[in-house]
């Protein structure tokens, strides 16, 4: 038999693909009806078991709140879906005594399970349990459960007759159709090797009457496939050989001169080619001496081609372990070793001439001849120092931002937790005459807690960099508090040149802190034997005639200028870039967050330094020409105030709105508590037209899990556009908090706030 077919086979390609294509597909057919009959029980029994898990699991999880409200035309609606479905023989629902709660034979509604079945399931809690599985049906029930208390039972029932007869159905089809694609294969395999044999045969035939010694021969095929070229192909290759003859020009000396100017022609293109990539290329020869460098090699490297050319690779390419600094073992000589392509470790550092340091990523080849015999090597490596630079710089980037928002959810926890510490300091204080013992230790705790307050605002700013949350403030104050407060306990101390009539300012008191704050420490670490920092401050009146562009106005200048190492005119540009450090442990991000906090006053910075000799930062920051009263009388003014309000509070903490609920009500106010937006429109609604509206909302402008101010705002400015909202919050450089007009409220204040500020903004807003 199989001689007859190999015989049949060489008679012609035609042949070959047909016979090929039948047996394939005979093959293929006898092996999908043998795995069919071997796995057709397997497959029936896992296919079944897992469609009734899988149905009575689903029915369970559907059907859980129609038994917990004992819903029966719930309960039959969802049963009857399950009647549709392919393979269900029945299903039911039954409750934990085992009567049916429904059924898709609606006559066993109402019945109870046998006792078997019953005490079966009961023991087979909380799992599934298949309750009957033969041939022709499996049985499965799945408690349904309702917080991991048992309430019932879904049961389903698969038929496994059904599936077995779709299973044969599928097998006759899967036959028919393979007995169809064998006929089609191999009609087309005909159709295909006539066409192809044909022409193949007239090439045969051509090349009979060129052996034969014929010249006249035409090979061209009329076809513009593979086969018409390769007729082409030999046409050219006959026409050659014919001209060659003819003309009889070439001998074996010319052909040996040609192919030496070819392979001159070639290492110079390889030459130029080498020397013009962007990689690394070094070649050496098999005792490891530097054959040839390219451009990149003589820049990173410190060799010029004529000097490499002729020395050991290690002299020349000198690469050590970033970590340990331990030279490494060169590519070039295991590559001479072993023959086959290497790669260089990880933290490959390669060391230039002058001692410059290039992460480098490289690999190292054989170079073979004809004879496939190693004649040499080829490294090619590439500068990966900035890629891998920038790859800790985003792993820092990433490091920050989670920091970041570690550092705002702690500021704001602890900004509403400051809100009831002030108030009810406050408030103690406001009952205590000045003559008692512990009114002092009162004053101390809220000194204390508003700087406790002025601490948040900084890890606030280092969280999410807003916009400032500006007021008229004397920044002298500001100034020597972060000064000596960042000196405090150093060698180094500030001299301050602070004229008395200093002009006010418009800024947002923490991140102005947090800039003097960043120069001083910047200062301290300049001067570690110690010294002093000179503060100078000044009004300018005409910004003319400073060497600076800044808007026609009028500004308060601020020098502070240190005798530190200062810094190299190499690094001054830089000096204000993100995460640009000169320090072993610096971020790079204090004087980067300085230059953005000014920017975001309207103001400007600069540094001038010189080496061994200090550093100077001058700031400009826009000045406030208008005197703004007394704290004392602030407070004076409030407590006295006549006019008494409707103050509705939201703030989802209950401390806080304790305690501005007794702040108010110790003005006067009467307080109306809501803990979420939701609560606040409905009851603003409810008493829109009451004898006693409410004349102002304070909201909390984050409500974790609920509507917050920024929404809720929006929906009481559609029930009267005259509402009165101040918008609160302990995250302060929000940009709601920032621009609060552009979203609908007539004030902000940020936690915690003191009874003076409080009562202010109210009598403000009121009038």
């Amino acid at each position: 038999m199989l001689a007859t077919i190999k015989k049949i086979c060489t008679k012609s390609i035609i042949r070959e693909l047909m016979v090929g294509i039948v047996l394939v597909h005979a093959i293929l057919i006898t092996i999908f009806i043998v795995d069919m009959i071997s796995k057709e029980e397997k497959f029936l029994i896992k296919y079944s078991k897992n469609h009734a898990f899988d149905l009575a699991e689903t029915l369970a999880a559907n059907s859980t709140s129609w038994v917990l409200s004992q819903d029966f035309i719930g309960m039959e609606e969802i049963i009857n879906a399950q009647s549709g479905i392919f393979g269900i023989e029945y299903a039911m629902i039954v409750d934990t005594k085992g009567m049916v709660l429904a059924y898709t034979d609606k006559n066993q509604v109402g019945k109870y399970l046998g006792d078997e079945i019953s005490k079966t399931l009961s023991k087979a809690l909380p799992k599934p349990y298949i309750i009957l599985s033969n041939s022709q049906l499996i049985d499965v029930a799945v408690p349904i459960l309702y917080n991991n208390k048992h309430i019932g039972w879904a049961r389903i029932g698969i038929s496994r007759l059904g599936i077995t007869n779709a299973i044969k159905s599928a097998k006759r089809n899967g036959i028919v159709y393979m007995l169809i694609a064998i006929l089609v294969g191999t009609i087309f395999a005909w159709f295909l090797g006539h066409n192809l044999t044909t022409d193949i045969r007239k090439l045969i035939f051509r090349a009979d009457k060129l052996k034969k010694g014929e010249k006249d021969i035409n090979f061209i095929l009329d076809r513009e496939d593979e086969l018409g070229q390769m007729s082409k192909n030999f046409q050219e290759l006959h026409e050659t050989l014919l001209l060659t003859q003819r003309n009889n020009l070439k001998t074996e000396v010319y052909k040996r001169n040609k192919a030496e100017q070819d392979l001159l022609s070639e290492k110079e293109r390889l030459a130029v080619t080498l020397r013009s990539i962007g990689d690394g290329v070094i070649t050496t020869d098999l005792d490891g001496k530097i054959v040839l460098i390219n451009k990149i090699t003589e820049k990173l490297t410190g060799w010029s081609q004529q000097d490499a050319v002729g020395k050991q690779i290690r002299e020349v390419f000198n690469i050590v372990n970033e970590k340990t600094g331990i030279t490494c073992e060169n590519p070039v000589y295991k590559v001479l070793k072993e023959s086959k392509n290497i790669g260089l470790a990880s933290h490959t550092v390669l060391i230039s001439k002058d001692g410059t340091q290039y992460i480098i990523e490289d690999s190292c080849a054989p170079i073979l001849n004809s004879e496939s015999k190693i004649i040499g090597t080829v490294l090619v490596y590439r500068d990966v120092t900035e890629g891998k630079k920038m790859e800790e710089e985003l792993l820092k980037v990433k490091k920050l931002e989670s920091v970041g928002v570690l550092a705002g959810g702690i500021a704001h926890d602890f900004n509403n937790i400051l809100t009831a510490i002030l108030g009810n300091i406050e408030l103690a204080e406001s009952y205590t005459d000045s003559t008692n013992k512990i009114y002092p230790f009162l004053q101390n705790a809220i000194n204390a807690s508003i700087r406790a307050k002025d601490l948040t605002h900084q890890l606030l700013t280092f969280a999410k960099g807003g916009n400032p949350v500006k007021q008229t403030s004397a920044i002298n104050q500001i100034i020597t508090d972060s000064a000596n407060f960042v000196l405090h306990g150093s060698s180094v101390m500030c001299n301050y040149k602070i004229p008395l009539d200093l002009w006010k300012v418009d800024v947002d008191s923490g991140q102005i802190s947090q800039v003097i704050q960043n120069i001083i420490i910047n200062s301290r670490e300049a001067m570690p034997d110690g010294g002093v920092i000179e503060v100078v401050c000044e009004n300018i009146e005409d910004i003319s005639n400073e060497t600076i562009s800044l808007p026609d106005q009028k500004y308060i200048k601020i020098i502070i200028s240190d005798s530190g190492s200062g810094i190299s005119d190499k690094y001054i540009d830089r000096i204000f870039d993100p995460y640009f450090t000169t320090k072993k442990m610096g971020s790079g991000l204090g004087l980067a967050i300085c230059h953005s906090i000014i920017g975001k006053h309207d103001g400007n910075i600069s540094v001038q330094s010189q080496l061994n000799k200090g550093t100077a930062f001058t700031i400009y920051i826009p000045a406030v020409l208008f005197l703004t009263q007394d704290p004392e009388i602030k407070k004076a003014k409030v407590i006295d105030s006549e006019k008494k309000a409707t103050i509705m509070v939201m703030d989802d903490e209950s401390m806080i709105l304790e305690t501005v609920d007794q702040i108010l009500m110790k003005f006067g106010h009467k307080v109306i508590l809501v803990k979420n937006g939701h609560e606040a429109i409905e009851l603003y609604n409810k008493y829109i037209n009451d004898s006693n509206p409410i004349d102002i909302i304070i909201m909390d402008l984050t409500i974790p899990g609920g509507m917050g101010s920024k929404d809720a705002v929006q929906e009481i400015l559609r029930i009267n556009p005259e509402a009165k909202a101040i918008v609160a919050s302990g995250y302060s450089n929000d940009p709601v908090m920032a621009n609060y007009k552009d979203y609908g409220f007539k004030a902000s204040i940020s936690k915690p706030f003191q009874l003076a500020e409080l009562n202010e903004l109210i009598i403000k807003v009121l009038e």
